[in-house]
């Protein structure tokens, strides 16, 4: 069959054409079915097949299987087939006439264990005839456990032939089955001893008597009924749990609360044997009052606004000496200044400095540098709010710089690149607590001989210490006399450690043996900047170029 509009070949039972897609006009009509199907509804039925309904039976209960397990060196007891209950139909065949057969061969039934209580036996092979009075009785063998079939087989003690006047029935070969859970109906009661029969007669060879249970087992089941009793004695519900739980917190709290009061002052057990020792009356002078040494020194009050009196300078914070240097400040004169300082240890009551007591300042690149205090009430704050109260001297080197790095001595310390340093750079390194809190004193600077000017200030946090500052005035034996003017008093650190102009001191120079710079220009020589050489000679000159030690100083 071709398309109609393409002319192409139409495969069999094709409803489009393949090539161009146009839908086949002529459809083949269906096939008229051989035999008409019978109504099933709006839709086909699928057929499963149906399991027949379960019969109606009666469930007998089970005989219970002894715990005890077989050990190493002991044959497991067994329980025989007939033991257990068989599934029994409403309408049981008859048994058929016993004849005389050959030996039989052993009858292996398959047993399987019941674990379920709804599991129950039902008879699935026929009955063999019995072997004849004189032969031995069949063997009956049970499928030993999955747990006992890696361990060695035990032999089975054979069991005694009891000859009886009539054959019985075969051993009926019973196969568990699982049925559907139903109410099991009442146990049948068991018949009654026949009249005339010996109950003290030995059971027969097929049908043992049922062992004993171990002693593992009957300790299991009485600590069972034992668990059972304590646990129908516990509170079940959350309400009676928690009265449970008061009762006992409040028992514990009575029983500490006994102990308690039995072990204490009031208790009947507590020992009364002490006895407080006499208070000695008011002295008639006849015993000697102690001495003033031997009394423990009262610690001195803090000032009003000030911190706490520690032992030493290091023993401060940086915030607690700039309390200390606002007291310092505020006070009526000069001496009542001295007085707070030797209060909080600063210097002694003479207000003569320790050169040697010195604080720690860690800058950010590791250098630690101590310093020390140079004097009280020294500078004048550049916002004109009086004197700053304490003046702090470095006793170490906070780094290695040029004077100017320009090589140039124009302009002195005002224009000079190391005092942008230390009052920017350096600042930087200063911790955060110490810099912020920093007083900005005014420095007067001698100009750079020859230049014409006159001496300027200056407005620094940081600087550098001056020669007078360090040497104090000069006399007219110095070589500096009349050429040299006054940049500003002595420290009083370095007047009590008795440095003049006139000699070396070694209490001036840096353990490091380096040389340091003075902010001052040489008075005699345009082209150097006064220094401290390392065997303290003061009055050294230095080219700015060079790269020495910087001693700073700052105020509080």
């Amino acid at each position: 069959m071709k398309c109609k509009k393409c002319g192409e070949e139409l495969p069999e039972r094709a409803r489009f054409c393949p090539a161009c897609g146009t839908p086949v006009e002529e459809v083949p009509a269906p096939k008229k079915l051989e035999k008409p199907l019978e109504p099933m509804g709006f839709g086909a039925v699928p057929l499963v097949p149906i399991a027949p309904p379960p019969r109606a039976t009666r469930i007998t209960p089970r005989v219970p299987r002894p715990y005890g397990a077989a050990r190493a060196g002991h044959a497991s007891t067994r329980i025989p087939l007939s033991a257990y209950p068989t599934f029994k139909s409403e309408t049981p065949e008859p048994a058929p006439e016993p004849k005389p057969t050959p030996e039989p061969e052993a009858v292996e039934p398959e047993v399987r264990e019941v674990r379920e209580p709804e599991v129950v036996e039902t008879p699935v092979a026929e009955p063999e005839p019995q072997a004849e009075k004189d032969d031995e009785p069949e063997a009956v063998v049970e499928e030993a456990p999955e747990a006992e079939k890696d361990e060695a087989p035990v032999a089975e003690p054979e069991p005694e032939v009891v000859e009886e006047p009539e054959p019985e029935p075969a051993l009926e070969a019973t196969q568990a089955m699982v049925v559907e859970p139903e109410q099991p109906s009442e146990p049948e009661a068991e018949p009654a001893d026949e009249p005339g029969t010996d109950s003290a007669a030995p059971a027969p060879a097929d049908e043992p008597s049922e062992p004993e249970p171990a002693l593992g087992d009957r300790a299991r089941g009485a600590l069972g009924s034992v668990a059972d009793r304590v646990r129908a004695l516990l509170p079940q519900s959350t309400e009676q749990r928690a009265l449970v739980g008061v009762v006992a917190l409040a028992a514990v709290a009575a029983i500490a609360f006994l102990v308690y009061v039995s072990v204490g002052w009031f208790s009947p057990f507590a020992d009364r044997s002490y006895v407080a020792p006499e208070v000695q009356p008011p002295s008639d002078g006849s015993i000697a009052p102690l001495e003033a040494d031997d009394q423990e020194e009262e610690a001195p009050l803090a000032i009003e606004g000030g911190p706490e009196v520690r032992s030493a300078l290091a023993d401060y914070s940086w915030t607690e000496l700039s309390q200390i240097s606002a007291l310092i400040c505020a006070a009526e004169s000069d001496e009542a200044g001295v007085e707070i300082a030797a209060h909080y240890n600063l210097c002694d009551e003479a207000g003569t400095i320790d050169a040697e007591s010195t604080k720690s300042l860690d800058l950010a690149d590791g250098t630690s540098v101590p310093i020390a205090v140079a004097g009280f009430r020294h500078d004048t704050r550049s916002d004109g709010s009086g004197l700053a109260g304490i003046s702090f001297v470095a006793r170490g080197s906070v780094g290695s710089q040029p004077m100017n790095a320009l090589a140039q001595t124009a302009g002195g310390w005002e224009a000079s690149t190391l005092r942008a340093w230390v009052n920017e750079g350096l600042l930087a390194q200063l911790p955060a607590e110490l810099a912020d809190l920093l007083v900005a004193v005014d420095k007067t600077n001698n100009p750079v001989p020859g230049s014409g000017g006159g001496q300027t200030v200056t407005s620094d946090r940081v600087w550098l210490l001056a020669y007078s500052e360090i040497v104090g005035e000069l006399g007219e034996g110095s070589w500096l006399y009349g050429a040299y003017q006054s940049e500003g008093a002595q420290y009083k650190i370095f007047s009590d450690l008795g440095v003049t102009w006139g000699e070396s001191f070694a209490q001036v120079a840096l353990p490091s043996g380096e040389y340091w710079w003075e902010r001052s220009p040489s008075p005699n020589n345009s082209a150097w900047f006064m220094c401290v050489s390392p065997a303290g000679e003061t009055s050294f000159g230095h080219r700015p170029a060079t790269a020495n030690a910087v001693v700073i100083g700052f105020c509080l």
